[in-house]
């Protein structure tokens, strides 16, 4: 019989879309994404594994604008104050 490991932390892998990269190419994600990287956060809670991943995609925060969130429905109540 296995048992269930919950570890005592959050981990969270974002995917590195540098857009500026592709020109004149639809942000919509398909499915090849055109990544050309990714980044994993660490925490001890959710939004800090979720701040350490957004820290390592090194965004240009002079660049403010919209994002899309894309999270399964069991987690959609969850994710609401995250995103606010």
């Amino acid at each position: 019989m296995t048992k269930e490991i919950i570890p005592p932390y959050y981990s969270v892998k974002e995917v590195v879309l540098p857009f500026n990269k592709f020109p004149g190419v639809d942000p919509l994600l398909g499915p090849e994404m055109r990544s050309t990287g990714e980044v994993m956060g660490v925490g001890r809670t959710f939004a800090e594994a979720f701040g350490q991943g957004a820290a390592g995609q090194q965004l240009d925060d002079e660049k403010q604008g919209r994002a899309l969130l894309s999270v399964r429905e069991g987690d959609k109540e969850r994710v609401v104050d995250l995103a606010g």
